[in-house]
């Protein structure tokens, strides 16, 4: 069943049509010359389906809309503009409910072990690329299959800049970082003496190179300096019990990096600090997708079940 109805005052007018197609009704609306909004209803009778269509006719012949002449141009302009609409609506719907299936099928092909997590308007699919290592992509349901195809070009990408950075490194957000400038030394008083002699010195050393080497590069940026390992929430602390200390940098996107570093070798990465953190800025601009790289090791994200790609 379809009726296609037409209200027409002052000079410009309204078009209202309605499709019935089993149990699944789509109602397009608006002015004439305009696309008009599509709303799509499901119904579990098609019976009560064409009784609920009938009586939405008549209520729209009550208020004076009369049945379009099927030879206006115009309206036959508007019906293919509007089918084109329903028509994308209804492939939208299909690439919704078969979001799990192109993932499983994309992941399969290139191996990759992978977690899907649907949310009220976005898919987060996470990929792993090393072991404690994976990728965090956020995609709307509405462009999944659209964008599918630049999901392994991304991971790929960031697979390259795990190969050329000098550092390990994360990238997230900015929960749980110090404030911008500071120094955050994660040590009591007490530790401080237990450990003075092991990682004091080095905890102190790096607390001030850093800044030295951030002066001047335009980034804004603050420290954590730990001297023990916690089952923190946030990736970048998970990471302390081989990485103690951490700078974090303010990129693009509202991201921050996290340069995962130790005590006793600054002079070994001193010089690939301000490098690191333009090369991984390039990536992030050329991109496909935004991306996020995490760590397995955060307690965060223990519960995630990964399946075999």
């Amino acid at each position: 069943m379809r009726k296609r109805l037409v209200l027409k005052e002052d000079g410009s007018g309204k078009f209202w049509e309605i499709e019935l197609v089993g149990t699944r009704q789509t109602i397009c609306y608006g002015r004439i010359g305009t696309l008009g909004a599509v709303k799509t209803t499901n119904f579990i009778d098609s019976e009560y389906a064409q009784k609920n269509a009938d009586r939405l006719v008549r209520s729209k012949l009550r208020k004076g809309y009369v049945e379009a002449e099927a030879g206006e141009e115009e309206l036959q302009q508007q019906a293919r503009a509007r089918e084109k609409r329903i028509k994308d609506e209804k492939i939208r719907m299909v690439a919704e409910g078969n979001i799990e299936l192109v993932a499983k099928s994309l992941m399969e092909g290139a191996g990759y072990e992978y977690a899907l997590e649907r949310n009220a308007k976005t898919v987060l699919l996470r990929v792993k690329v090393r072991e404690h290592r994976f990728v965090e992509l956020s995609l709307p349901h509405r462009s999944f299959l659209q964008r599918v195809g630049e999901v392994l070009p991304t991971i790929e990408r960031v697979e390259q800049l795990l190969e050329e950075c000098q550092l390990p490194f994360l990238l997230g957000n900015r929960d749980g970082c110090p404030p911008w400038g500071e120094v955050r030394r994660g040590i009591s008083y007490i530790e401080l003496l237990t450990v003075k002699l092991l990682k004091a010195p080095g905890m102190l050393r790096l607390g001030m190179a850093l800044p030295a080497i951030m002066k001047g590069t335009g980034h804004e940026y603050s420290v954590d300096l730990f001297t023990r390992y916690s089952m923190w929430l946030h990736a970048y602390k998970a990471e302390s019990d081989v990485y103690p200390a951490t700078l974090h940098v303010a990129m693009l996107h509202r991201k921050v990096l996290h340069l995962l570093l130790d005590y006793g070798h600054l002079s070994d990465y001193r010089k690939h600090i301000v490098p690191t953190i333009e090369l991984i800025a390039q990536a992030m601009e050329v991109a496909s997708l935004d991306f996020k790289l995490l760590s397995t090791r955060s307690s965060e994200y223990g519960t995630v079940v990964w399946e075999k790609g």
